[in-house]
């Protein structure tokens, strides 16, 4: 199976992690299905994006582990996919790039930040299934509201000019309550 090491312990990763996935998954997978690629999510720990013919797998190891659960999207139910590069405030640098992916599998939105060399593995992963290589890719997002994404990932769903302007009301309405509390 192929992986990709965003945690830099590639034999920690190798022998404890993979096999342990494979061992609680593998039953839980359709008859002809295998695991073809293995993503760790760099920004949450214990979670995994898993590629197999027919679908992409997001597990968290703790729910895989005591309940058997983790989410399936299906090749077929993604509608549409978007990989959109990003940069994080005004630097251009290489540390501050980031990768959006967002699409829709069914009634549920996925929308994921990804450093550039998961970028690379999930589109080698794309060229390499052809499932996945048939979602035709978009230009928009289809988590447009904002309070979905300030509720599922609060760093994703606010710019930093949109944080600066909530830090400044926040401390606006502390200001008044302290004033009022104070004449009291």
């Amino acid at each position: 199976m192929n992986h990709i090491n965003t945690f830099g312990i590639e034999s920690q990763l190798e022998e404890e992690m993979l096999p342990l996935i494979k061992e609680e998954l593998n039953p839980l997978l359709e008859e002809d299905e295998e695991l073809l690629g293995f993503l760790p999510m760099a920004r949450r720990e214990d979670t995994f994006l898993i590629f197999t013919e027919f679908r992409i797998i997001y597990l968290m190891i703790p729910d895989l582990l005591e309940r058997g659960r983790f989410y399936s999207y299906p090749y077929e139910t993604i509608k549409s996919l978007m990989i959109k590069e990003r940069t994080s405030g005004f630097s251009n640098s290489e540390g501050d790039l980031w990768y959006l992916i967002d699409y829709t599998s069914g009634e549920i939105i996925f929308a994921e930040v990804f450093p550039p060399d998961s970028i690379d593995f999930i589109k080698k992963q794309m060229n390499a299934i052809p499932a996945f290589n048939e979602i035709p890719t978009a230009t928009k997002t289809y988590g447009r509201r904002k309070f979905g994404r300030v509720v599922h990932d609060p760093e994703l769903a606010l710019d930093n000019r949109s944080r600066r302007n909530m830090a400044f009301v926040l401390i606006a309405i502390l200001l008044v309550i302290a004033l009022v509390a104070r004449s009291l």
